[in-house]
């Protein structure tokens, strides 16, 4: 007869038991890490969204965070273009009153937005050339 051993499989187990409780702390930073990424990747996105509406409309867009969500407004008209937005992971801004302000020319307030997360680095820079991507070192956002 060809077969396993019930010592074998016992012992299969165990080792793909330890490797499991190994790689699982591992994958769910990485999870984390990656949600964090994506999440700084759609601010950008409505931030540069923001800036086209506000320059294509010839409007003034406020951008107003809070700790879990961010609302893009029409100043001009009064209108909600997008949100509230929920956020998974609360973000600050360092902008006043925690909104950035897109003038008619697509020019805007210069802030930074970053997470409040432990051990994230992420963050996002808004300054009146470009809306980037950067790496926060706990003063600052450097793209």
């Amino acid at each position: 007869m060809k077969g396993f051993t019930l010592v074998e499989v016992i012992v299969a187990i165990a080792i793909l038991a330890i490797l499991l409780a190994i790689a699982i702390p591992s994958f769910n930073k990485y999870k984390k890490s990656f949600e964090i990424t994506s999440q700084f990747n759609q601010i950008e996105s409505d931030l540069n969204y923001a800036k086209a509406y506000a320059f294509t409309r010839k409007v003034t867009v406020n951008v107003i965070f809070s700790a879990n969500s961010y609302t893009i407004v029409d100043v001009t008209n009064n209108r909600t273009i997008k949100g509230p937005v929920n956020l998974k992971y609360a973000c600050l801004t360092n902008a006043a009153g925690n909104t950035i302000t897109f003038q008619s020319l697509g020019y805007p307030t210069p802030s930074s937005i970053y997470t409040t997360e432990a051990n994230s680095v992420n963050c996002t820079n808004v300054s009146f050339t470009r809306i980037i991507s950067g790496v926060y070192n706990g003063t600052s956002c450097t793209p």
